[in-house]
């Protein structure tokens, strides 16, 4: 899901800005945005929970930094996507991948996405990919004032897809 202006990009969220961005979930998508910056850091906030995904610490994450050569453009949080510890109006660019359907309930998502939302500056972008409940997130997104929210799907190469050729079906 992609929101052009006034929108934010949305697992674990990741987020960019001239003096800083914000992922959360901060795994690949992180190191791949401090690798892209010209200016500014990239901010990842996570729960640290392997339970989520095996191997997910702040160790870890900080170690893949700096095999990346990215561990001075990185700043790390823990965190809950549901209450962001940072100010309004933060970040230039906010991303989530794969970490809004890990919420318990509704309730809880719609939150998560106020946050992103929330940190994120005015004339700013947000992306939000996600496996499920995207057509409400793009309605909660539009609620919030959000503006050419877009949604598509994620493509067999996203999140299933490797190195290697399409599952067969």
């Amino acid at each position: 899901m992609w929101c052009g202006p006034g929108c934010w990009h949305g697992r674990s969220f990741a987020a960019t800005s001239a003096s800083s961005t914000w992922a959360a979930a901060a795994g690949p998508l992180l190191l791949l945005a401090a690798k892209h910056l010209s200016t500014g850091r990239a901010v990842g906030v996570d729960l640290w929970r392997s339970v989520d995904q095996s191997g997910n610490s702040i160790e870890a994450t900080q170690r893949n930094a700096a095999t990346e050569g990215v561990a001075d453009r990185i700043d790390l949080h823990t965190g809950d996507m549901t209450a962001l510890p940072f100010d309004d109006r933060s970040f230039d660019v906010v991303v989530s991948s794969l970490a809004v359907h890990n919420i318990g309930t509704p309730a809880g998502r719609d939150q998560a996405i106020a946050e992103a939302v929330r940190v994120l500056r005015p004339g700013g972008r947000l992306m939000l990919a996600d496996i499920r409940a995207t057509r409400r997130y793009q309605d909660r997104l539009a609620a919030l004032g959000m503006l050419d929210v877009a949604r598509r799907g994620l493509g067999w190469r996203f999140w299933w897809g490797g190195p290697g050729p399409p599952p067969i079906s």
